[in-house]
């Protein structure tokens, strides 16, 4: 895991090589290890460089090849690597070091841009073709590992971060008011190549970027098929291949020379991982080494019993014997840590489940584990989350198969009670035609809140409803979920938390042949009789707890936020919402959210969703547009 930045400039002019070290000391988090660089007109490239596999200074990027015709900055994991090193080999490319960035470069010079579609891993890479004088890069297929960039009449910036961007005096600072509306509006967040800077674009996941002759090509090179079906599958077929795909996703995960350790929130996917680690652990699959005498797990906790599941964390680190690291986020400290977190983040983020996370990977970098382990994705690829109840219901509902749609909603009713109104109503909305869905949802005024600002209340922002290839609501549900407007932020989270550290996150849910398999298969194998993630509850339930296995709650890694604001944020958030800056911002209407805050202390209304939104971007707006963006230790 490492930090990339560059600089390529098509009017020819002197590369500042000063401006290139900002950017690669901007990134020094995300590599504390080494930082490389290459600077030959017209193209610069930094690289920090966090030490995971070969740590000899074999692995030192930017790398080259044998005749310096191309040169590699690298940031994630290739999990294929040892299987491509070998038929590269066997095609007569040598290898200079044992590490997977070499792959990559290899990869390229063999394959041309067609490469990614043999990589299977988290990565954002560019290489430098100094014979076509041609800049490739790309991004994985899920957006794991970020890339962004900024192009002028004079160049082309990119870099893992976009402070790194900033870096340089001559990128501009600007708010982007759409993104902005769609984070305050719906909670998005990197559900489309622009970011919240009005001039910063990221490459989309699954794409690559091509920079030749002073224009940029952006393509598309793979995406889950709706036509891609694994045959009649038995369910004990589904169920089987499913665990031995899982096995062999956490096993190449697993590859590391450094310590390597999982979080643990005690759900089913962190679970999952951990016991599948330890029984990869006794079957000799893996090498002991990575992990140690006994595996590291690190939970968040909460006195509060509502929003703690510590004791099904427990019950699984006791049963795999593992070394359990718990962490209690304190809202007394929130505002101390939010300006780094804040500074790292880069953008407005979701809620405080984020500052919790924050402490996962502050507990594993003092717990000395440079590599995590994560369930994240599960949600998304194997429907986790109660929404997507409703695209089963409307997918019955459509095909009119009556009698199934009364015993899911029986299912439901037995496991969790009687279906919300939320739900119900999400059914019937999914069963539309979209167009008429979307008008709807127009109509409701859901585009238009009460609290918007008078000058985005007089803009068109037009009702998101992202494009997907499945007619069916629910696999339709789940890819927008993946793709757009769901994962794509949570796995930003991930990747600026962890790298604040020096840490290595990974999430075994996306190896992409899992992915493929889960979403070929029929809703029955994800939603049955009330219950979520079917395939993986019986493809792990020998390894597993049935107090984990049985767990039909999904906390999805929450926080007390809807108490915190009533008593220990309550003051400092209502002094900012009073303050003169956020009663200027042409986001929101001051009274209005005074109105809303004031009835969420009172106890009625529950409003602790959009407060954060209206708190984060206020905050946001102060750190990186107010001033030139800086690092808060900078300021101390």
């Amino acid at each position: 895991m490492c930090g990339i930045a560059g600089i390529c400039r098509i009017d020819r002019q002197p590369l500042d090589r000063a401006v290139l070290t900002k950017m690669g000391a901007r990134l020094r988090h995300r590599g504390p290890d080494d930082e490389g660089f290459y600077c030959a007109e017209p193209m610069g490239l930094v690289f920090r460089r966090l030490a995971i596999l070969d740590l000899s200074p074999a692995g030192h990027q930017p790398m080259t090849n044998e005749d310096k015709s191309l040169w590699l900055v690298f940031n994630g994991e290739i999990y294929n690597y040892r299987d491509l090193a070998a038929e590269l080999q066997a095609l007569g490319h040598t290898f200079r070091s044992s590490g997977d960035s070499e792959t990559v470069l290899h990869a390229y010079e063999q394959w041309g841009m067609e490469c990614v579609q043999r990589l299977n891993g988290m990565f954002a890479f560019a290489i430098w073709d100094e014979q076509r004088q041609r800049l490739f890069a790309a991004r994985d297929r899920f957006g794991i590992k970020p890339f962004y960039y900024h192009l002028d009449g004079n160049r082309l910036c990119f870099a893992s971060e976009i402070k790194a961007l900033f870096a340089d005096p001559a990128t501009p600072v600007r708010p982007n008011e759409h993104r902005l509306y769609d984070y305050l509006v719906y909670g998005y967040l990197d559900h489309t190549d622009e970011a919240c800077f009005a001039d910063i674009r990221q490459i989309p996941p699954a794409h690559t970027l091509t920079f030749e002759r002073g224009a940029i090509r952006i393509e598309r090179y793979w995406d889950l098929d709706p036509a891609r079906a694994p045959g009649n599958l038995s369910e004990q077929d589904a169920v089987a291949r499913f665990r031995e795909l899982f096995f062999d996703s956490v096993r190449r995960h697993l590859q590391s020379d450094v310590p390597v350790g999982t979080c643990l929130s005690g759900g089913l996917d962190s679970s999952a991982i951990v016991c599948t680690v330890n029984r990869l652990l006794d079957a000799n699959g893996v090498e002991r080494a990575m992990i140690g005498d006994r595996q590291r797990t690190f939970t968040s906790c909460f006195d509060d019993p509502r929003f703690d599941e510590r004791h099904y964390a427990a019950s699984v680190a006791q049963q795999v014997g593992a070394q359990s690291f718990l962490t209690f986020p304190d809202p007394n400290e929130l505002f101390d840590v939010l300006p780094r977190l804040i500074w790292h983040q880069e953008e407005p983020f979701g809620s405080t489940s984020i500052v919790a996370q924050w402490y996962v990977m502050q507990a594993a970098r003092r717990g000395g584990v440079t590599v995590l382990l994560d369930g994240q994705g599960a949600d998304e690829v194997l429907a986790g989350y109660h929404p997507f109840f409703s695209g089963q219901w409307a997918g019955l509902l459509r095909r009119g198969q009556f009698l199934a749609l009364d015993r899911e909603l029986r299912g439901y009713r037995t496991r969790h009670g009687s279906p919300s109104h939320i739900l119900l109503t999400g059914a019937l909305g999914l069963a539309l035609p979209e167009g008429l869905r979307a008008a709807l949802q127009r109509r409701r005024g859901r585009t238009k809140p009460r609290w918007l600002g008078v000058r985005w209340a007089n803009q068109d922002f037009p009702w998101l409803d992202p494009s997907a290839p499945y007619g069916d609501p629910l696999h339709r549900q789940m890819y927008q979920y993946l793709t757009t407007v769901h994962l794509p932020s949570l796995l930003h989270y991930e990747d600026r938390n962890s790298m604040a550290f020096s840490i290595e996150a990974r999430v075994p849910f996306l190896d992409h042949r899992l992915v493929e398999l889960a979403f070929s298969l029929p809703a029955r194998f994800k939603l049955r009789d009330g219950e979520t993630k079917w395939v993986l509850r019986q493809a792990l339930a020998d390894i597993l707890p049935r107090a984990v296995t049985e767990r039909q709650d999904k906390m999805a890694f929450v926080t007390p936020e809807l108490i915190w604001f009533r008593n220990a944020l309550r003051a400092p958030t209502e002094a900012i919402f009073r303050s003169a800056t956020f009663r200027q911002r042409p986001c929101w209407k001051p009274d209005e959210v005074m109105r809303l805050f004031n009835a969420h202390i009172a106890g009625q209304a529950d409003h602790h969703i959009v407060l954060w939104r209206f708190l984060n971007t206020e905050l946001w707006l102060r750190q990186f547009i107010d001033r030139r963006p800086s690092a808060p230790e900078d300021d101390a």
